[in-house]
């Protein structure tokens, strides 16, 4: 069992997309920079997750399991992550039919839900972004040059 930080680990990712390490090997998973994508993902939203994660309360294990469903999410958008068939060339076995589809939106989902409460418990909102132009037409009820 290798660790991605403080965050989450290997084993904990493989556990909630119910696969082992023969199907996705530590290497896998941590060669494939999935650490610094989770990272990544916490500073746009969550900017102290550094030092919410090393305590205990709520907050920090709402983070952990965020991390592990994040992770398992990114690791069904790997391709090639979890093999469906083995062969040898003499003999082969064929895995169970694996609908990717719906792997990637539980685990997505999953990870949403675990956002929206450690989010509540932070006292943080998704930030709505509202465009608007910095120039724009208007039409003075009063002209400049007459006065009327």
């Amino acid at each position: 069992m290798a660790a991605l930080g403080d965050y989450t680990s290997t084993e904990a990712i493989r556990a909630c997309l119910g696969v082992d390490d023969s199907d996705v090997p530590d290497s896998y998973i941590i060669d494939s920079s999935m650490q610094v994508e989770l990272e990544l993902n916490l500073d746009e939203w969550l900017p102290d997750h550094a030092s919410i994660i090393t305590g205990t309360d709520r907050s920090a294990k709402l983070l952990k399991i965020y991390s592990q469903w994040y992770c398992g999410y990114l690791l069904t958008q790997r391709p090639m992550a979890m093999v469906q068939e083995f062969t040898d060339g003499k003999s082969g076995m064929k895995r169970f039919n694996l609908n990717q589809d719906s792997l990637i939106d539980s685990a997505l989902s999953q990870a949403e839900h675990y956002k929206k409460l450690l989010q509540k418990e932070q006292g943080l909102t998704d930030s709505t972004v509202e465009n608007f132009s910095f120039i724009s037409i208007s039409t003075p009820t009063v002209d400049p040059v007459t006065s009327s």
